[in-house]
């Protein structure tokens, strides 16, 4: 059975207020139920006890204080008007709870819809009780002989158990008991009516459970997916497919930011540096990465010293105070073109320094830079990743083919906003290889001036512009990378990614690969591989051997989520990259799924899509989610033609991958047996749109994860998520022949 999911947002705090029945005469009153942040303010009464607190620890934190309040006035002892402040998502639920509570009284209802100008009327069936419901924390009262009882109530995810499950119902009776003695438990109310509130409120518990839908995102307002309360979960799957096409008031795409953009631009003294980022060694240790020094251009250039700067990073616990200081590592790399008219490359200097024997979950301050130089950063902050099966990151930013343009800038203030712990770029940073070494605003290399040449060009200060880009959230969010094909940066001589293996740090040594291309680390109670799609991947090759060993490593107890990440789709109905890497489908799939990967993310595709739980092209319940974002904004703009589409199926010549063979295939059984095209939306893909945007995934617990995908028009058309779902795990279904326990090492 899943797992207890507790979810602060939103919550309810249910509340008894003593009256007589409704046809007994009352003086008009008011009363003013308090939040947390007045309570907190308050300070406790000499005559009173402080009762225990049924919150749990969480929902007391200051990022959980709600922002509403509630006025409650009471006229002729029946009717009641509930006021809400700023809290939208408050009516839709009210307006939801209240039917279950007057099953016959519908008349008392008022007739407008609920706003915060027009409230609701309503009177209870039980005369000498009425239920509050309030939008935002849950406050634990002050416990006096004749105040009224609190008891907390929470909106449980579909799947989930009841909040009165036995791991909570313990606590909760000696709390309840301990209120009883002392003269806390309604006054005046016989014991029978204690049991219909009590099974009043298991009622509202197990309708929250199947309907109630948790808000996501960093303003913690409530989504609504396609006009439903609540978000469907795989578990309801696999679901009809859906398509939403390319809203035509929009821009397919934008032009490239030019270098001198204030984004792009350089902004500190060449000692000093810029470009700083992070990346996840381990729980206990992170990569700080940074630039210093100018990157030179020209037909013959002499590449800079990394040892005549220092690679030094100052650290500790308060800001301020830099206690601990640990050492690395510097480099350069050069971009060369032996070609008449075309210019070389050489780059500034590069610092990778691994902070080692950091503490999980903790908050750390750091400068980098040379100290004997007197050219340090300012101070950063950054916070390592939580260790243990139940420790899981905040949020998880997914994007991919991101780019330099007006779009990419939407698609990273948005995800700045939504406030994630670490990211997951999924391949196609900067495409400096879309320009002519001579540069130039918006001259994009689609057809070079120099045919004969036998390589493919770029314009490598486009790498130093996107580090800059990049800056303001990488210096204090962790971003993990992997490769895609806009990195490959063919050289003469075979040489490539060699601005991608110099300009990032990963953990490839800690994970046992020895390689930038793939590389597999924990986060809390998830187990993240990433997968190099231009490397050797067939079953013979050094990254098939490595995988195999990684997954057979994987504790599925102290890590129970196995995410895995390339940058292009195996599952993809957009006529863009259609069957493009189907070889390394066919080498690797098999592996994955036995050992029970959970999700793939994916980029390549300038779309976004959704797969049902898939393995081998046929439905499975046990197959990984597959989810493409390679809508990240780049200027090659967003696809919008499905393989599907009349007329838009590529041929089986077409989309040759950089790096592989050529494997395409025509579906051997389903509606689709012995075409290479489907006629209509494969049964696999769920959901697909063309739009930019980003994605978030929160992990819940053991079982439950939240996946939203935002559009970048989201942000300023009100909306909410453009794709939301609880991807749903089932280990006793689904890893019934998994080890799911090895020796503890160290990762």
């Amino acid at each position: 059975m899943a797992s207890p999911l507790m979810l602060p947002r939103p919550s309810f705090r249910l509340w008894s207020v003593t009256r007589p029945p409704c046809d007994h005469p009352l003086p008009t009153c008011e009363t003013r139920i308090e939040t947390w942040a007045e309570l907190n303010r308050r300070k406790p009464s000499p005559h009173r006890r402080q009762s225990t607190a049924l919150a749990p620890p969480l929902l007391k934190s200051p990022r959980y204080q709600p922002a509403s309040s509630i006025s409650q006035k009471c006229a002729g002892g029946c009717l009641s008007e509930l006021f809400f402040s700023d809290r939208a998502h408050s009516h839709q639920l009210v307006q939801a709870l209240l039917p279950l509570l007057l099953p016959a009284r519908p008349s008392t209802f008022s007739a407008a819809p609920p706003s915060l100008s027009s409230p609701r009327r309503f009177c209870f069936p039980v005369p000498s009780k009425k239920l509050f419901a309030e939008g935002g924390g849950v406050a634990a009262k002050r416990c006096s002989p004749g105040s009224p009882l609190d008891i907390p109530f929470f909106s449980f995810a579909p799947g989930a158990t009841s909040p009165f499950s036995s791991a909570l119902r313990a606590g909760r009776r000696r709390r309840l008991q301990r209120q009883r003695a002392e003269g806390c438990f309604l006054p005046g109310a016989p014991p029978m009516a204690v049991k219909v509130l009590l099974f009043l409120l298991f009622f509202f518990s197990f309708f929250l459970f199947a309907s109630a839908r948790p808000a996501a995102g960093a303003r913690g307002q409530l989504l609504l997916r396609r006009r439903r309360l609540r978000v469907p979960t795989t578990l309801e799957g696999p679901f009809g497919p859906e398509t939403r096409r390319f809203d035509p008031s929009l821009r397919r795409g934008s032009d490239d930011l030019p270098m001198d953009h204030p984004r792009l631009a350089k902004r500190v003294p060449s000692p000093f540096p810029e470009q700083i980022a992070l990346s996840v060694s381990s729980p206990t240790s992170m990569w700080v990465s940074w630039v210093t020094g100018d990157a030179q251009m020209g037909s013959g250039v002499t590449p800079l010293d990394p040892s005549s700067v220092g690679s030094e990073v100052w650290y500790g616990t308060e800001s301020g105070q830099y206690p601990f200081c640990q050492r690395g590592t510097a480099t350069v790399y050069s971009q060369l073109y032996p070609f008449e008219g075309l210019l070389n490359y050489t780059s500034a200097i590069i610092h990778h320094v691994r902070l080692q024997g950091l503490d999980p979950g903790k908050r750390y301050y750091y400068r980098c830079g040379d100290s004997s130089l007197l050219a340090l950063s300012e101070e950063h902050v950054f916070e390592t990743p939580p260790s243990g099966p139940s420790m899981y990151p905040r949020r998880i930013a997914v994007v991919g083919d991101l780019g330099l343009t007006s779009n990419s800038t939407a698609t990273i203030d948005h995800l700045a906003k939504n406030d994630p712990s670490m990211i997951l770029m999924v391949g196609d940073l900067s495409y400096a290889n879309q320009y002519r070494t001579t540069g130039g605003k918006g001259a994009p290399c689609f057809s070079c001036s120099f045919p004969d040449a036998p390589i493919r060009e770029t314009y490598q200060p486009r790498w130093d512009g996107w580090g800059r880009f990049m800056e303001p959230i990488t210096s204090r969010v962790p971003m993990m990378v992997i490769e895609g094909n806009h990195e490959i940066e063919a050289q003469v001589g075979g040489q490539t990614f060699k601005s991608y293996l110099a300009r990032f740090a990963v953990p490839s040594v800690e994970s046992g690969s020895n390689s930038n291309f793939y590389y597999s680390f924990d986060a809390g109670g998830i187990h993240f591989i990433m997968l190099g799609a231009y490397v050797d991947y067939n079953r013979t090759g050094a990254q098939y051997a490595w995988l195999k060993k990684d997954l057979c490593q994987v504790d599925r107890q102290s890590t129970p989520w196995l995410v895995a990440s390339w940058h292009p789709p195996w599952y993809n109905s957009y006529s863009s990259h259609y069957q493009e890497f189907e070889c390394m489908r066919q080498e690797m799939e098999e592996l994955l799924y036995q050992h029970g990967v959970d999700i793939v993310f994916s980029g390549h595709v300038h779309a976004y899509e959704r797969m049902n739980r898939v393995y081998n092209y046929t439905l499975d319940p046990c197959g990984p989610v597959y989810i493409t974002v390679g809508d990240g904004g780049n200027i090659e703009k967003v696809d919008v033609d499905h393989a599907d589409d009349p007329g838009k199926c590529p041929s089986e010549g077409d989309n040759h991958p950089e790096f592989g063979g050529v494997c395409h295939m025509n579906f051997s059984s389903g509606p689709a047996k012995g075409l290479f095209c489907w006629r209509q939306q494969p049964e696999w893909s769920a959901y697909r749109e063309s739009s930019f945007g980003h994605g978030i995934l929160e992990v819940i617990n053991s079982t439950y994860a939240l996946w939203t995908w935002h559009r970048n028009q989201d942000v300023y058309k009100g909306n909410g998520g453009g794709d939301q779902i609880y991807i749903v795990r089932q280990p006793e279904r689904c890893l019934a022949g998994v080890r799911t326990t090895v020796v503890p090492q160290d990762r």
